[in-house]
């Protein structure tokens, strides 16, 4: 149960309701936690760390709880950390923002507004998502790409390792004192760094695997770009979902904003002509662009005015939402009048459609943005919706595309639809699945053939930004090797021996752990049944 100032060491599991409300996230596990506290501060951050350890009991802290890998979740100790943790302050004028795990992304957005800044990551839960799940994540978003993700734009971050010890990047001599301090850590670190280094076929691996979106398994870039171990944690830190230690705040640097916005929606005939499209629509400087095929484009039939006719839509239509993003409208004008003399003398282009005003613009990425939460909706009872990202090297996305969907077929998932930020090859995917009996089998099977796709026929990354979480901590190996993959092992074991931070999340030795504990959805009623329990709304 929630657990007061003077009672948080106790373990109170009297409260099953309370217990149950904790055992879901946006994800298709559910786990029910044993106990389930709100520390208001550091010092009760620590006296759990405290209690987790003398007592080997696993603890997960969450936010906001969208996430959709499982990775709040846990039948240990649950710590939230949301309504005591929604401190920021603005730095240099607004070009970084310090703030606590709990604080809601978009309103971080919100308050950024008059220096005409904003923070990096931009997902498309950023209006339920909190700054501590985003930045354990690694999320990044729609226009971010990975040159502005979380770990890209970090500048300084307060943590707690396992052992209660704090430490804070901002401060002066604080890398000095991290190396006094932590000398089996510091130990690990720097012999991971050497061994890293020392083997170029190593540091090839790590490199090409960063081309591209990736936030399976650690972020073993910080090995790499970082000599100072501090800085090589605190790296660590963004992607880890919470199990080396806990983040307790984070500043990062912003980006501009840009004050005028084009939109174009191109509809093209298949998946291969959109793809083709792709490099001349990064070339001129496109900000965003995003992908929806047809069973995507389908679901405007559900809005009210939208911005095409729906019923046109047929198999292998591809739509790419295009956005240019600028602080002229001079320079939006020029870019929207390139983008409609090559749309046009395509002859693939089926349909073309550029906005500038507000409402019109919205209603376009409506579409897009309300893909997860209008299918959820639209699927039959009874059944759980698999949410799946991976990210390809750009031009392979419409092979990948017709792949996936010889795929779909295989398993008899029809209702499957594929979306996702075409500009960084970052591709989603999500269908539906009664999870017992046949269905797990099933969803076993497309797991199994989606991760042979991506790493043998793509060379891709199996994650791109919804973090590792349960369902892939059983394919981190397949991802990285086994020299690598042992190093993240060796790294979790320096910095949490006990293995009391959100265990078999991100790295997990039962290589079934995606097939376990998942959240089935049984027929309630019409209204019940439609929710997810993704936390967006």
């Amino acid at each position: 149960m929630i657990s007061s100032a003077k009672s948080i060491l106790k373990d109170h599991s009297e409260n099953q309701i309370l217990r149950m409300a904790y055992a879901r996230d946006a994800s298709i596990y559910r786990l029910i936690p044993e106990s389930v506290s709100r520390p208001k501060n550091i010092k009760e951050i620590k006296l759990l760390l405290k209690n987790a350890r003398f007592s080997k009991t696993p603890i997960t802290f969450r936010a906001g709880g969208t996430s959709l890998s499982g990775q709040s979740l846990g039948n240990g100790k649950i710590a939230e950390v949301l309504n005591y943790w929604q401190k920021f302050k603005i730095l240099d004028n607004g070009k970084s923002i310090k703030m606590q795990p709990g604080l809601n992304a978009a309103f971080a957005n919100k308050i950024l507004e008059p220096y005409n800044r904003k923070i990096g990551p931009d997902p498309a839960s950023i209006k339920s998502a909190c700054i501590g799940g985003i930045i354990s994540n690694n999320s990044s978003g729609m226009v971010c790409g990975t040159k502005y993700n979380s770990y890209h734009t970090l500048k300084d971050l307060e943590f707690i390792l396992p052992n209660g010890h704090n430490y804070d990047t901002a401060n002066p001599g604080e890398s000095l004192r991290f190396m006094e301090n932590e000398t089996e850590l510091i130990s690990t670190i720097i012999r991971i760094r050497k061994q890293i280094l020392n083997n170029k076929r190593l540091i090839d691996k790590i490199r090409k695997k960063y081309r591209i979106k990736n936030t399976i398994g650690y972020s073993m870039n910080s090995f790499i770009d970082f000599e100072d171990p501090l800085d090589i944690f605190s790296h660590l830190l963004v992607g880890a979902e919470g199990t080396l230690a806990f983040i307790s705040s984070i500043t990062l640097n912003t980006i501009d904003n840009p004050t005028e916005k084009g939109t174009s929606l191109i509809i093209f005939n298949s998946p291969d002509a959109a793809s083709n499209s792709l490099k001349f629509y990064k070339k001129i400087g496109a900000s965003a662009i995003e992908l929806m095929d047809d069973s995507s484009l389908k679901t405007a039939s559900y809005l009210e005015n939208p911005p095409y006719n729906p019923q046109n839509i047929q198999q292998g239509d591809t739509g790419l939402l295009v956005e240019f993003q600028n602080n002229k409208i001079s320079e939006i004008d020029k870019l929207l009048f390139e983008t409609r003399d090559y749309s046009e003398k395509n002859q693939l282009v089926k349909s073309i459609k550029i906005v500038k005003e507000g409402m019109e613009r919205d209603s376009i990425w409506k579409i897009r943005k309300g893909l997860y939460p209008t299918l959820s909706s639209l699927r039959e009872s009874g059944l759980s919706i698999i949410n799946e990202d991976f990210a390809i090297d750009f031009e392979n996305l419409g092979p990948a595309i017709n792949r996936l969907k010889k795929i779909f077929t295989k398993y008899n998932y029809r209702d499957g639809v594929i979306f996702g930020h075409a500009k960084d090859g970052n591709l989603h995917f999500i269908i539906s699945e009664d999870l017992e009996g046949n269905g797990l089998k099933n969803y076993e099977g497309l797991i199994n053939d989606f991760s042979d796709m991506t790493l043998n026929e793509f060379n891709g990354s199996l994650k791109a930004e919804h973090g590792t979480g349960r369902n892939m901590a059983p394919f981190v190996e397949s991802e990285w090797g086994g020299d690598i993959y042992n190093l993240m092992w060796e790294l979790k074991i320096a910095t949490d021996p006990h293995n009391i931070l959100n265990p078999d999340v991100l790295l997990s030795k039962d290589k079934t752990i995606h097939l376990k504990n998942l959240k089935l959805m049984p027929k309630v009623n019409d209204e019940i049944d439609k929710c997810i329990e993704c936390g967006f709304c």
